[in-house]
């Protein structure tokens, strides 16, 4: 008995070797911009697009604004390619400066996976708000 999990395990070693392991790009450099309702970025095969914010949670002191904040921000390319990215910014004081680290929770580009992470800022001053993420990324 004890000799068929062995030839079970072997079996499988073998059919996993058989199956061709898809190879992820190297980590390169990207830059996302954000203005209301668009983007603009160096992400492959998406040099622009719309957004959408979902607001999953803010803590914090709400008097002297210190606040905590997470959001998921989907980016729709020209292409139909979606990619939801996770962004922490804190948020500290008057004109409402924020800055956190980001995190690609769910995407495609070309229909591979897209992993990636980074730190974002949001510029507040003489306008509308802008987003910067800026991080690296591999596809795959």
């Amino acid at each position: 008995m004890k000799s068929i999990p062995v030839l079970s395990a072997s079996v499988a070693t073998l059919m996993i070797g058989l199956i061709p392991m898809a190879s992820a790009t190297p980590p390169e450099s990207i830059e996302i911009e954000t203005t209301p309702g668009s983007f603009t970025s160096n992400l492959p095969g998406c040099p622009s697009g719309t957004w959408q914010d979902e607001l999953l949670h803010i803590t914090g002191n709400f008097d002297k604004i210190i606040l905590n904040i997470k959001v998921d921000k989907t980016l729709t390319c020209a292409t139909g390619d979606e990619i939801v990215i996770r962004f922490l910014p804190k948020a500290r004081g008057v004109p409402f400066p924020q800055s956190g680290p980001w995190t690609i929770r769910e995407g495609t580009l070309a229909g591979q996976d897209v992993h990636g992470s980074g730190w974002m800022t949001v510029d507040v001053d003489g306008g509308p708000p802008q987003e910067l993420f800026t991080g690296k990324i591999h596809i795959g």
